[in-house]
């Protein structure tokens, strides 16, 4: 039997043995290390370690949605590693991302920040608020920067009945 063209392609195109793309090498030690730093960042004893497990077939539902939620509870506690997870997993947050990268439109970017900021202002978790706020500061313009302030300002003056003056004196719009 004659292999078809595109076999004949397929079979060209694979690595032989002995010759290893020294890039993808690279990004497999880099994904690798990744992986490694999310399941130490969680550090979960409580619970069985695959939670926070970011293997799995890409095709699988259930698989996209253990990363999504992995990515977006990583946002609050380490946003360089959530971003590097988003990008390597080409997670829905990478294209808001490079959306506004690309100065199209913050608009989903700009929720999901809002809904971090509260998350965080929820559970009176200022440090990592401020951290937060810090990480994204340049990343957004001032008009955005005030909703995803008034969405933690929200949270303390109705939820905890506080007047956080420090947030406050963060807004950029003189009309407060």
């Amino acid at each position: 039997m004659k292999p078809s063209q595109l076999q004949r392609v397929k079979l060209e195109m694979m690595p032989h043995p002995g010759e290893e793309d020294a890039s993808q090498t690279n990004a497999f030690s880099i994904s690798l290390s990744n992986m490694v730093d999310v399941v130490k960042s969680f550090n979960d004893t409580d619970s069985p370690q695959w939670r926070h497990s970011l293997f799995g077939n890409p095709n699988d539902p259930e698989t996209f949605r253990r990363r999504c939620e992995i990515a977006e509870t990583l946002a609050e506690k380490n946003f360089d590693l959530a971003f590097q997870v988003v990008y390597e997993f080409n997670l829905p947050g990478i294209h808001f991302i490079m959306t506004f990268l690309f100065n199209l439109s913050t608009f989903a970017a700009v929720d999901i920040y809002a809904g971090v900021a509260a998350s965080l202002a929820e559970r009176k978790k200022g440090g990592q608020l401020t951290e937060f706020l810090r990480n994204i500061k340049g990343t957004i313009d001032d008009d955005d920067w005030d909703q995803v302030l008034g969405a933690a300002i929200n949270v303390y003056a109705n939820k905890h009945k506080e007047r956080p003056d420090r947030l406050i004196d963060m807004l950029t719009s003189s009309h407060r």
